[in-house]
């Protein structure tokens, strides 16, 4: 995936940011890939000036309908991922 984004305060502790992207998802066996858009929101919040706490949430919209092995409806697959995690600056 490939996303940009945008810090809404980037010199504050707590930092709302929001992306968007493109990038591609396949099957466990890789034999399939399939390219997407993906969205999403988050907030980082900086427990020092090295260490910073993230929670994110993403939405992901393929350009097909058989990621699943379903084709059903009239909508493409999606996938919701919501994280949390640690980051550590350089």
């Amino acid at each position: 995936s490939a996303n940009f984004e945008y810090y809404i305060l980037p010199y504050d502790r707590l930092t709302p940011f929001v992306y968007t992207g493109i990038g591609s998802v396949s099957k466990t066996d890789l034999t399939e890939n399939h390219f997407k858009f993906q969205y999403g929101f988050g907030l980082e919040y900086l427990i020092t000036n090295k260490w910073g706490i993230i929670f994110n949430a993403e939405h992901n919209i393929l350009f097909t309908d058989k990621l699943d092995g379903l084709v059903r409806g009239n909508r493409n697959d999606q996938i919701w991922n919501i994280r949390a995690g640690l980051n550590f600056y350089f």
